[in-house]
């Protein structure tokens, strides 16, 4: 048994490390305050070479990585962003610049401006058709802007591929500032990601605690309490300090009793 135990010891390393290699190769390593290169050059949707970071034209930028033949959770994300881009008073174009990039390289402008077209005919609003931009680009260009956003991704069979749904937000000069994870976006977290991007401010992930404890409305554009995790918080912390106190009161009348008999 001890030297089964000191064998798994020595082996432990070699473990762990081999399984975050594993993770690095399907998902999202953060890399907050991290530039992307000034000179990447993607295929806009008419066909066009453009340098990315001068198509944020001054602007944060907001870039989801997708390719268009996905059959999973790309349309979801786009579907998100989407909704997203609607729920919030910032316009695309105007206050920040959206984009769609593919990362198979297989894929052209052809198909990249029919997506375009699709999903900006679905908004329920009219936006500036430049404040969302459709692009595709060579295995190289799309190797090193996946690599500075952290975004990792695995061929799965011929055409498909295994990989993470993200936003990643940007600042004017391309520092990387937040990361949206999932397809559902909180309007307020995406909105004030811009805006903090703007002043070049990079912030941690907090989705998941504001999807906690806050609910958005959508009449009133705006967010209120979830009060049902908040109550269901309380009320178990209350049982909990209650059990407590009938815990150590039991003990001490435990002790009281033992000290009398004594």
């Amino acid at each position: 048994m001890l030297f089964k135990n000191i064998v798994l010891c020595l082996l432990l390393p070699a473990i762990l490390f081999a399984q975050e290699e594993a993770n690095k190769k399907v998902g999202v390593e953060e890399k907050l305050n991290d530039y992307i290169s000034k000179d990447l050059i993607f295929t806009n949707s008419d066909g066009k070479k453009v340098n990315l970071l001068e198509q944020f034209d001054g602007k944060p930028a907001v870039i989801s990585m997708v390719y268009f033949n996905c059959p999973g959770i790309c349309s979801p994300l786009l579907e998100g962003f989407a909704e997203v881009i609607e729920s919030t008073d910032l316009i695309p174009g105007q206050d920040y610049n959206a984009f769609s990039i593919s990362f198979d390289h297989n894929e052209d402008s052809e198909i990249s401006s029919k997506w375009k077209k699709n999903y900006l005919a679905g908004l329920q609003r009219e936006i500036n058709p430049d404040g969302w931009k459709f692009m595709t680009g060579d295995s190289l260009q799309i190797h090193k802007l996946t690599k500075s956003l952290g975004f990792n991704f695995s061929k799965e069979g011929e055409k498909d591929y295994l990989h993470s749904a993200v936003l990643v937000v940007l600042s004017p000069d391309g520092k990387i500032t937040r990361y949206h994870n999932g397809t559902e976006f909180l309007p307020f977290n995406f909105k004030m990601s811009i805006i903090e991007a703007n002043k070049g401010l990079a912030q941690p992930t907090i989705n998941n605690f504001l999807e906690m404890c806050f609910k958005y409305d959508p009449e009133g554009r705006t967010y209120v309490l979830n009060l049902l995790p908040i109550v269901g918080g309380t009320v178990t912390l209350t049982l909990l300090i209650f059990i407590g106190y009938l815990i150590f009161s039991s003990k001490k009348e435990k002790n009281k009793l033992e000290t009398v008999v004594k």
